[in-house]
C-alpha cells in the first residue's frame, strides 16, 4: 500500500509555465498536439488506503483505470506550453471560451480495401473512448499548460473524432485544438 510520501513522489509533475505580463491575453490561441494517441479519463479504481499523517484517518487511494490516459495528458500539457510560447507567452485565457477540438485516433488494424467503406468508419466503438472523456483529460492538460484558468471557463464546445484519412485530420494521431475568446468585441480590421 503506498503511503503518503510515496503517493505525492509519484505524481506527474506539471510543466513550467512562463508567463510574459507584458503579452495581452489572447483572443484565439491554437494547441497542435501531434505524434500522440488521444486517450479517455477513465474512471478510477481503489487501490487501497493509506493513514493521513495528520488526521490518521484512512483515505482511499484512487488511481486512473486507463493506462493510456497519463502520457497523452502529459503529451497535451507539454505542446500546450510549447504553443503559448509561440505566441509570447500570453497569460492563460478567461472568460467565456469556445472550444474546436478535432482528435484525430490511430486507425484500427484490418481496415477495408473498398474506399467508400473507409470514408464511413468512424472511431465509434468503446476502444477509442467517449467524446466527454476525451474532452476531459485534454481539458484538463490545457490548464496544466496554462492555456486556460480553468476548463470551467470553456461554455462552448465542437468535438469530432476522425481517422487520419477523413478531411480535417491530422495525418497522425493528436488533436488539434482552437481556443476562442466570445466575451471580447471583435477585432478592429488592420489598415
Amino acid at each position: 500500500m503506498p503511503t503518503a510520501t510515496s503517493r505525492r513522489s509519484t505524481s506527474r509533475s506539471k510543466p513550467r509555465i512562463h508567463i510574459n505580463p507584458h503579452t495581452p491575453p489572447p483572443r484565439t490561441l491554437i494547441v497542435l498536439i501531434p505524434n500522440h494517441n488521444p486517450a479517455p479519463q477513465g474512471s478510477k479504481e481503489l487501490r487501497g488506503f493509506y493513514t493521513h499523517p495528520t488526521t490518521g484517518k484512512k483515505i482511499p487511494y484512487l488511481a486512473e483505470s486507463s493506462k493510456r490516459h497519463g502520457p497523452w495528458r502529459d503529451a497535451a500539457a507539454r505542446h500546450t506550453v510549447r504553443s503559448r510560447a509561440a505566441v509570447g507567452n500570453p497569460p492563460p485565457m478567461d472568460g467565456v471560451i469556445r472550444a474546436e477540438v478535432i482528435f484525430t485516433m490511430a486507425p484500427p488494424k484490418n481496415l477495408p480495401n473498398d474506399p467508400a467503406k473507409l470514408q464511413a468508419m468512424y472511431p465509434n466503438t468503446r476502444h477509442y473512448g467517449d467524446g466527454d472523456k476525451l474532452l476531459r483529460s485534454t481539458f484538463d492538460a490545457l490548464q496544466d499548460g496554462g492555456a486556460i484558468v480553468d476548463d470551467s471557463r470553456i461554455v462552448r464546445i465542437v468535438v469530432d473524432q476522425l481517422f487520419p484519412w477523413h478531411p480535417g485530420a491530422l495525418e497522425a494521431p493528436g488533436a488539434v485544438i482552437r481556443l476562442t475568446r466570445t466575451d471580447l468585441p471583435p477585432e478592429e480590421p488592420s489598415a
